[in-house]
């Protein structure tokens, strides 16, 4: 059964960027008209937020693919991808779901994400959009935080904006998760992701 743009409601989160979206099932097949106004929403507000989507990970894939081409989950301790290549799982429990240590090197390399940063700006081609979905969440703590870099940009002096304009950024892998321990990557892994440049200032084609 296919969701009706009839039932979309959507409430801002915040008075400059986010809304929350209801009245839709992103484990069902969505028709051409409700994934329209969802794509224009997050072309308008950079950051959506579907409550109580209990995904199987084959829905959740199927979903975000109407963003774009999945990507493949980059594999630095060897079991990232253990769930599906285009998955990421982000735990602090291992397999058998026991409590792991901060000094465990899963743990430290996903330390990495409380760094504020764009999600994949290291690869040549960054992602377009990130989906988290919280399969086990604690009754408190373990935000996850946005920020909105168009608001941030339009509040820049516009002397600083033309500073900017035309700029290039070096991203790199290695020197991100080296902030955290300069051996958690590996000299493979690193000659695999070596620094990209990336512009500073880059504006959405659509809106």
């Amino acid at each position: 059964m296919a969701t009706s743009t009839s039932t979309l409601g959507m409430t801002r989160l915040h008075p400059k960027f986010g809304v929350e979206i209801s009245g839709v099932t992103l484990r069902q097949p969505l028709d051409d008209g409700t994934w329209a106004h969802i794509w224009e929403a997050f072309n308008e507000h950079s950051l959506l937020v579907f409550r109580n989507q209990p995904f199987t990970d084959e829905e959740q894939m199927r979903f975000a693919s109407r963003f774009g081409p999945l990507e493949t989950t980059v594999k630095t301790l060897g079991k990232e991808d253990r769930l599906h290549p285009n998955l990421v799982e982000l735990a602090n429990v291992d397999e058998d779901g026991k409590l792991m240590d901060w000094s465990d090197r899963r743990m430290l390399y996903q330390s990495g994400n409380q760094m504020w940063h764009t999600d994949s700006s290291f690869k040549e081609v960054p992602a377009q959009a990130s989906m988290l979905s919280g399969r086990t969440v604690p009754p408190e703590g373990g935000e996850t935080e946005f920020v909105s870099c168009r608001v941030a940009w339009d509040t820049l002096p516009p002397e600083t904006q033309r500073r900017l304009e035309g700029k290039v950024a070096i991203h790199s892998f290695a020197y991100s998760r080296g902030l955290i321990d300069p051996t958690l990557l590996g000299k493979e892994t690193e000659a695999l992701y070596p620094p990209v440049r990336q512009a500073l200032v880059r504006a959405n084609p659509v809106n």
